[in-house]
Parts: C-alpha cells; sequence; structure tokens
C-alpha cells in the first residue's frame, strides 16, 4: 500500500476518474449528511475542511480508480458541483455560463478516442444511470427531476440533496448569487481536502473498507456481509461474482419493504449456527466463511441456502398465499405480527422446511399462546424466549419434545392470572386481538362478527377516552355507595381503569360513530342489546357503569382468559 496523501478536491478530481466497485452498496446520504456539510463550508476561514479518508484502488486502466471506501463524500461532493453549475446557468450573463462549463468539464468529458461520455464518476449499476441523466450530464430543458414518485431510496436522496443545495443557491438575492457561487466553488475545490489511502488488490482494500468509515453512514452487517461475499467471490472468478451478485440482489428483493437483511442473518445464524448480538454477527459469519468456503462452489452454496432461507423467511413475516397457500397458517403468523414477537423467527424458519401442516399450525399456537402469556401478559425478559427458540431450532427437536419444551415455559396460570388482573394495555391492535380471541370462546363459533372485513370492527372503550362533562356528572352519581373518594379524586380514580380489557369492547364502524361518547345507557339501547358482536349483549345486563362494574368484568374476562390462552 502507498503512503497515504492529503489532497484538495481540485488536485483529487484532476488525478483521475473514479468508479464505484460492484460490491459497494447505493448512495446513502441523507439530509442530515448534506445539511452538515453545508454548516461546515459556511465555517471556514483560514483552515481547510478535512473531509475524512477515501481508499482508492487502481484498475488496469489509466488513471481510472475503484473507490473502496469514500463514495458517499465524493458522490455528494459532485451532487454539490452539479447543483452549482446548474444555478449558475439560471443566472443568465457570459460570465457565469463561462463558469458553469467550467464545472461541466471538471465532472464529464467525451472521449476523443471513442467519441464516447467519460464522467469523473460512476456510480454502482443501480444508481448510475439516474446519477449520469440527472447530475452528471443533464439535458438541457430537463433540469428539474423533483419528482421522486416511484423512485429507489438511492435515487431519491441523490434528487433530495440535490435540490438541497439548489435551494441553499437560490436564496441568494440573483445581483449577489454569481459571487457568492464562485465563492463557494473556490471553497469546495481549494479548501476541502480528504487524505486519500491507495491500496493494490481487492484482498487489502476489503480489508480497509472494513475498518475504514470515518464521517460515512456507519456500515450494517449486511453490508459487511455483502461486500466480503463479493471480494472473496472475486478471487475466483466473474462468473462466481456474477452469479453471488444475482442471488444477493435476490435476497434485496425478498426483504424490500418486509424486513432489514440484518434481521433475516440474525435469525437464519440463531437457527443454524448459534445466537449472536448484531456486533458479533458479521464476525462470526466472516469467520465461518474464510474456515468453510475455500472453493467456489461451497461459497455458490452458502449463498443459494441464504437465498432459499431468506425467501421462506419473508414469507413468515409477511405472507403470501401463493407461498404458504394455507389460510390457518397465514392467520397465525400475522398474529405473530400483532404480538410484534420476531424472537421465534429462527425456530420457524427452521421448522417450516420440515413439519406438516398440521404440526406447524399447532407450533404456531402454541408459540401465540407462549407469546402472550410470557411477554404480552406476564412482561418476562424476552431475551429468555429468544435464547430457547434459537437452542431448539440449533437441535432441531422432534415435534413432541419441541411442545413439552414450550409448555415449560409457559407461565402458569396463577402468575398469568395475577399479571392480566394488573394490566391495562394501551394499544389498539393488541386490544382487538385480545377481544376477538375472547369473543370466540365465549361464543365458540368461529364467525365472531358477522362481517368479513375486520377493518370494519372498531375498538370501543365503554367509558370513553374523553370524559364530558355529562359523563362526569354520570360516574358520579353512580359511584359506589362504599366509595369514599371526594368527586374530583374518584373520576381520576376511574381514569387509570380506562384501557383495562373491562372497559373495552368490539364494535362495528358503524356503531361506533353513531355511539360516539354516548352515556351507558344509551349505549345499551341502541347497540350493546343487538350487538353484532355478540358478547356486547351480557353488557346489556349490567345495570351502571362505574369502577366495580368494570373491574367485575374486567376479572371476569380474565378467569375467561386462562382456558383461551391455554397449551394444551
Amino acid at each position: 500500500m502507498d503512503d497515504p496523501v492529503k489532497r484538495t478536491i481540485k488536485q483529487l478530481l484532476d488525478e483521475g476518474y473514479f468508479r464505484i466497485p460492484r460490491f459497494q452498496r447505493s448512495f446513502s446520504w441523507d439530509i442530515g449528511e448534506a445539511s452538515d456539510f453545508w454548516a461546515d463550508l459556511n465555517t471556514i476561514n483560514e483552515e481547510s475542511l478535512f473531509l475524512g479518508s477515501m481508499v482508492i484502488k487502481s484498475t488496469n486502466e489509466n488513471k481510472i480508480f475503484e473507490v473502496i471506501d469514500g463514495q458517499q463524500r465524493l458522490t455528494t461532493l459532485i451532487i454539490f458541483l452539479s447543483s452549482l453549475r446548474d444555478s449558475l446557468k439560471r443566472i443568465r450573463n457570459s460570465d457565469a455560463e463561462r463558469k458553469a462549463k467550467q464545472i461541466h468539464d471538471l465532472l464529464y468529458h467525451v472521449d476523443i478516442t471513442t467519441d464516447g461520455p467519460f464522467p469523473k464518476i460512476k456510480l454502482n449499476k443501480y444508481d448510475n444511470s439516474y446519477f449520469y441523466d440527472n447530475i452528471i450530464n443533464p439535458e438541457e430543458g430537463n433540469t428539474d427531476f423533483r419528482n421522486i414518485r416511484g423512485k429507489s431510496e438511492s435515487e431519491k436522496l441523490i434528487s433530495k440533496i440535490y435540490y438541497f443545495f439548489f435551494d441553499k443557491f437560490q436564496e441568494v438575492s440573483l445581483e449577489d448569487r454569481y459571487i457568492s457561487l464562485t465563492n463557494y466553488l473556490k471553497l469546495v475545490l481549494d479548501k476541502v481536502e480528504i487524505i486519500k489511502i491507495p491500496v493494490i488488490d481487492v484482498g487489502q482494500a476489503y480489508i480497509i473498507f472494513e475498518t475504514l468509515n470515518a464521517r460515512g453512514v456507519e456500515l450494517s452487517t449486511a453490508d459487511l456481509v455483502k461486500n466480503y461475499l463479493y471480494s472473496k467471490a472475486a478471487t475466483f472468478s466473474d462468473i462466481c461474482l456474477d452469479e453471488i451478485e444475482q442471488k444477493w440482489d435476490s435476497i434485496t428483493t425478498y426483504t424490500s419493504g418486509v424486513a432489514p437483511i440484518t434481521s433475516f442473518l440474525k435469525h437464519y445464524w440463531a437457527s443454524k449456527i448459534e445466537l449472536v448480538r448484531d456486533k458479533q454477527l458479521f464476525k462470526k459469519i466472516k469467520e465461518k466463511l474464510e474456515r468453510e468456503c475455500t472453493t467456489e462452489q461451497k461459497l455458490l452454496l452458502f449463498t443459494s441456502e441464504l437465498e432459499y432461507n431468506c425467501h421462506i423467511y419473508v414469507n413468515l413475516i409477511e405472507p403470501r398465499h401463493t407461498v404458504i397457500n394455507n389460510v390457518d397458517i397465514e392467520r397465525s403468523l400475522d398474529v405473530l405480527r400483532t404480538l410484534k414477537v420476531t424472537s421465534c423467527y429462527p425456530l420457524l424458519l427452521r421448522k417450516y422446511q420440515s413439519l406438516g401442516q398440521n404440526d406447524f399450525i399447532r407450533l404456531l399456537s402454541n408459540i401465540e399462546i407462549l407469546s402472550f402469556r410470557h411477554n404480552t401478559i406476564c412482561e418476562k425478559n424476552p431475551n429468555e424466549l429468544e435464547r430457547k427458540y434459537s437452542e431448539w431450532a440449533i437441535n432441531d427437536l422432534p415435534i413432541t419434545t419441541l411442545f413439552i419444551k414450550i409448555k415449560e415455559m409457559n407461565p402458569n396460570d396463577i402468575t398469568f392470572k395475577s399479571s392480566f388482573i394488573e394490566r391495562s394495555i394501551n394499544n389498539e391492535a393488541m386490544n382487538r386481538y385480545i377481544l376477538r380471541k375472547l369473543g370466540k370462546f365465549q361464543i365458540n363459533a368461529d364467525s365472531l362478527i358477522e362481517i368479513s372485513d375486520s377493518n370494519q370492527i372498531t375498538l370501543e372503550h365503554i367509558m370513553p377516552k374523553s370524559l364530558t362533562q355529562e359523563w362526569k356528572e354520570y360516574l358520579i352519581r353512580n359511584k359506589p355507595q362504599s366509595e369514599i373518594l371526594a368527586n374530583e379524586e374518584y373520576i381520576k380514580k376511574i381514569n387509570t381503569l380506562l384501557n383495562k380489557v373491562g372497559n373495552l369492547t368490539l364494535l362495528h364502524i358503524d356503531d361506533n360513530r353513531r355511539l360516539s361518547n354516548s352515556l351507558f345507557d344509551e349505549k345499551k339501547q341502541n347497540c350493546f342489546r343487538n350487538s353484532r358482536y355478540v358478547p356486547n349483549r351480557e353488557i346489556n345486563e349490567i345495570d351502571v357503569w362505574n369502577d366495580k362494574s368494570i373491574l367485575e368484568r374486567h376479572s371476569n374476562l380474565v378467569e375467561l382468559a386462562i382456558n383461551v390462552w391455554r397449551i394444551y
């Protein structure tokens, strides 16, 4: 490796052309980083602005370098210069147009021998076309690309940062704009500095890339794994690199909008190897690849297994009927999302591939009950279950043994009941889930409400969240005779029961809108008596609504819950 050297941005750009290698991620800087750069730029006096280091590798082509680390900073600088160029064009005088052309010539030129374009920087395959058309060499009259609908995340960021700088330049009065913009140009080219670190080969470049990320967005485990896979594949063959890239593209497509790739990698690792913390995950994966993936075939096999498991994983998180093809499994997986349970995915990932559908449905049901008792109601440490799920997955326990282990972890009825009596849950989705489960058990029916669309079911607070004066007067008028608290203190007391399950029920959305903050007697007469949610008819038998009736109903529902959430 050559010695690191300090360079101004002008010196750096004069020394060559820069390419982002395939194993680099897409552009990821946001307004926050652009705003920091803008603020730093406006505080420069006599001293220079140091932007950190940039690791580059020479290629076989003259004066063309691969950027191993520093692409976010370099790309942002190019966006800044592009925005500056286009802002100068808008001034529409000869000096400004000449200066704009000088910037354009710095960013782009046409090769004399091939007559082909030669941009100063070329991004990865995902970003480059958009970047070239809108930043490097936009067509005349086509400089407005604020509309980012349908664009990728990195394309949106490129547009946002371009217009962040562009709008800043437009804030300067037209009279002063030329002088101000040329001053910004001098600052960036002559006063902004980086440390250029040249490396010789891919291996050395990878080591530097893994350890140097100063001022850049911190690399995720997924970024590091991808980069390592690509760099390792490159040591075998271009064909291997192409195949690895295609498989990683599939993983990226599968997980997009569903789950972070890092979450998949963590749960996959916990299902097969061991449960590790996020900060240790890349180190463990790298060690395995170095130890076991010593040939091209083994590396491809490992990546193929990742791709296959990722496809299953995303369908466990967000089930698609075309893949799962079982309504009961899909419903159970949706329930786990409602419960916000993620620690069970290593076990589900392992068992989905080996169990029949009936056993898998029973496993999902047991995990649902365990999660509700252990996490939601008893509020026990979820890390305890996380360790167990990983252990059971790695050991690939037989299904009968697995059910015994799950039952052993389940809080007993006494603990569950005492915890539930004390719980108030301020989460609408969770309360809807609880009431639906209780209601189905009460009427012993598959169809709880005579409507198929669950979006038509709303959560109703019998004593409303916002107490009107009428409601306060009603509660005071009907407080138990044994109550010794003054009226104001009693209202404060009963308000603490707002989110007890005893004060909650389900209503059709039309009924909910019609009732609004109606008093209890009106709700009974106009809704509960003939409610499509059958358990509401029991509420109709209650004479008055006060703290005593809320707690009595709450206690009755908790008794019912013991049997609803029971592992048999």
